[in-house]
């Protein structure tokens, strides 16, 4: 099966404000974290997780606000189909509606925004594993510091495997055993 899709970038988002002005987002860059600065990227994380909750509030108010504006539409667009029919039966009244370009249009802008609350719930869901990435990270470090730099780690256990010389240890016996 082929899925066609316009853009394949996912990582780019260009978030555009009342008055036109625009930023353009790298969701990669705003994910990563610096390990050499892992305490600022945990002072940073609760701004960057304020603001695109709050970024997604503002989709969801404009999506409430499309609901209500098709609502209103529905209201309108039954007392026209109504007048204009015949014998309006349900259905028929239905059908009217979802015949009409008005209706299609802002039926199009509820699905929009209703795709875009749902693609930033996403984003703020990789900020929450964000959030317990850099918690567990950070404990991990703590744990390296208090417990000798981390020693005893897979790597150095690896090199001691490899450098084991059988005439360099020390032995621990009497030698006359």
């Amino acid at each position: 099966m082929d899925i066609q899709l316009d853009n394949l970038d996912f990582y780019y988002l260009r978030l555009i404000d009342e008055t036109g002005q625009f930023q353009e987002i790298d969701l990669r860059k705003e994910l990563a974290v610096n390990e050499n600065q892992l305490e600022r990227e945990m002072l940073q994380q609760p701004s960057k997780y304020v603001y695109w909750t709050s970024v997604l509030e503002r989709i969801r108010l404009f999506q409430d606000n499309a609901e209500l504006e098709m609502e209103v539409l529905m209201g309108e667009l039954d007392k026209e189909a109504r007048e204009v029919l015949e014998k309006p039966t349900k259905d028929s009244v239905e059908g009217y509606i979802r015949r009409t370009e008005k209706y299609q249009n802002q039926k199009r802008k509820c699905n929009y925004y209703e795709y875009l609350v749902r693609r930033l719930n996403f984003i703020v869901k990789a900020f929450e594993q964000r959030k317990d990435m850099l918690q567990s990270y950070g404990k991990q470090k703590a744990n390296e510091k208090v417990y000798g730099q981390g020693a005893g780690t897979r790597q150095e256990q690896e090199e001691l495997l490899y450098s084991f010389d059988q005439n360099k240890i020390p032995r621990i016996l009497p030698e006359d055993e």
